[in-house]
């Protein structure tokens, strides 16, 4: 009895630090001197209601000096950004701690690790973060956000942020088309014009009932026919099945 409430015991520990709530921050490690950067502040593994106060104090010259804010919400990861500005030289140290309050009302004050970063001349490589692509939308496009997390102030290198796609909500628009036309279809879901009572529409042109064919103003060959749009010959369909039941007969005298 003894070794199942030890496993209990061990198992529920386990779970818990799978589940524990994490804090962290997110301090590039070298800006350029004057420059703009980002500090992420990101929580995960957070349940029900809970909130945050963080506190961070930044010495070497980066401005604002400090940081104090607060989070309040039921979402499990959440993300705060905050944007500082370097000084011309030296370095730069955020120094700070959060204080948890979770759903039961549980309090947590733990301090940040200390992070340091670098203002120098030295050529600053920008380390590009992108998220996932959006979904498609309805103009046939989608996007992502890339972030550079050394705040460099360069675009350099940074990947593609939009491009087209298919799929999703994404509909590409039907051009009609009635170029030459004074009947028939446009190519899409309506009409380039109906033609008046007597007459009938061949090639896209109104012609008397009785006259020439669409073949016979195209000038189809006698194994051809007009197209659906009848701008063009084609095939006729009689000349496919005659050479279906050609090769047919051809496969079977080889299988013999």
């Amino acid at each position: 009895m003894k070794k199942i409430l030890i496993y209990i015991c061990c198992l529920l520990f386990l779970i818990g630090a799978v589940t524990a709530t994490t804090f962290t921050r997110t301090v590039p490690s070298q800006v350029n001197p004057g420059s703009s950067f980002s500090v992420t502040y990101n929580t995960n593994n957070a349940g029900g209601n809970w909130g945050v106060l963080i506190e961070d104090d930044v010495s070497g010259g980066c401005t604002p000096a400090e940081r104090n804010f607060g989070i309040m919400t039921d979402e499990p990861s959440y993300s705060e950004t905050k944007t500082f500005t370097a000084p011309s030289s030296g370095s730069c140290t955020f120094h700070g701690n959060y204080l948890y309050t979770g759903s039961t009302g549980t309090q947590d004050e733990i301090d940040f690790p200390d992070a340091t970063i670098t203002i120098g001349s030295a050529p600053c490589t920008p380390n590009w973060d992108c998220v996932d692509w959006s979904t498609c939308s309805s103009s046939c496009t989608q996007t992502r956000v890339c972030t550079d997390t050394n705040s460099c102030g360069t675009t350099s290198g940074k990947p593609t942020t939009s491009q087209d796609c298919s799929g999703g909500s994404c509909s590409v628009p039907c051009v009609p088309s009635c170029s030459g036309k004074e009947c028939g279809t446009d190519g899409c879901t309506s009409t380039c014009g109906t033609c008046p009572t007597g007459e009938t529409c061949s090639a896209g042109s109104c012609v008397e009932s009785g006259e020439k064919t669409c073949e016979e103003i195209k000038g189809c060959e006698v194994y051809q026919q007009c197209n659906e749009e009848g701008d063009e010959c084609e095939m006729a369909g009689w000349v496919w099945l005659i050479g279906g039941f050609f090769g047919f007969m051809m496969l079977m005298s080889v299988m013999k």
